[in-house]
């Protein structure tokens, strides 16, 4: 009995060691594979590779949450965000050039315009109404008896009104004086006309017997005379015929006006 036991147990032995082979001394438990000839193990690098590939994907996740990488105008990426903290809108952002963009931007306050809280054209106005007024004007008949011309003369506010004949012959000189109103409106009346180009003469003064008017006019300074048929001023000097006929009236009347207060001992043309 003992005995058969122990054949069978060498028996189960022998057949356990066949079906099991044990490696030989120095030998490697890698299966040799086509780019490892020299039969190393490679299972650690494999692992290490694997490792990194995972480190890539969390650190191109990263990337994917915070945004697009920058692009320029046509496309092409461009270098990255600054890594100061600041948001890269500072003057020093560099911007595309081959587009006709700037390189930087830089605004500094000396360049900017002053607030003069006025506009152009009202200090324009103010510098115009300063050194320009309607200075005076009146009326002329060539063939005619007694006072044949009215002449009245503005210097500042003073107004002076004479009536005479061709051979100096005066019959009234009065004067007076502008109102406030009145003063503003011959300033206004010249000021309106600067840059307007004006002809000395308009038309035939006095043809036919028809008589002939006039304007004075200082306009930025420069002074000018304008004549044109009596009652046919030209367009741009309407307002100005008219000033001057109130003025006349008012003086050759002695009746002051809004626009003027005549002297007291004005005279009346009779």
């Amino acid at each position: 009995m003992r005995t058969t036991l122990a054949i069978f147990l060498t028996l189960f032995l022998v057949s356990c060691i066949e079906s099991n082979p044990q490696p030989s001394p120095g030998k490697t438990d890698a299966p040799e594979t086509p780019g490892n000839e020299t039969g190393a193990d490679t299972k650690g690098s494999q692992n290490l590779a694997d490792s990194d590939s995972r480190f890539d994907g969390a650190v191109n996740l990263d990337a994917r949450e915070a945004g697009p990488e920058p692009t320029d105008l046509n496309g092409e990426m461009t270098d990255a965000l600054p890594t100061d903290g600041s948001d890269g809108s500072s003057e020093d952002t560099l911007y595309p050039t081959d587009g006709g963009a700037p390189d930087s931007i830089d605004l500094h306050e000396e360049d900017l315009p002053a607030d003069t809280h006025e506009t152009p054209d009202e200090m324009s106005v103010e510098v115009v109404i300063g050194d320009s007024q309607l200075r005076g004007g009146g009326s002329y008949f060539g063939e005619c008896f007694g006072a044949c011309k009215m002449d009245v003369t503005v210097d500042g506010d003073h107004v002076n009104f004479v009536a005479s004949n061709w051979d100096d012959t005066i019959y009234v000189d009065n004067d007076g004086t502008l109102t406030e109103a009145g003063l503003a409106k011959s300033k206004e009346l010249a000021a309106a006309l600067v840059g307007v180009e004006l002809e000395e003469v308009y038309g035939c003064p006095d043809c036919d017997d028809g008589g002939g008017a006039y304007v004075l006019l200082r306009r930025n300074g420069m002074d000018s005379k304008h004549d044109y048929p009596f009652g046919q001023p030209f367009t741009a000097l309407t307002g100005c015929d008219e000033f001057i006929k109130e003025l006349t009236s008012a003086l050759a009347g002695c009746q002051s006006t809004d626009n003027i207060i005549v002297g007291g001992d004005c005279g009346p043309l009779g």
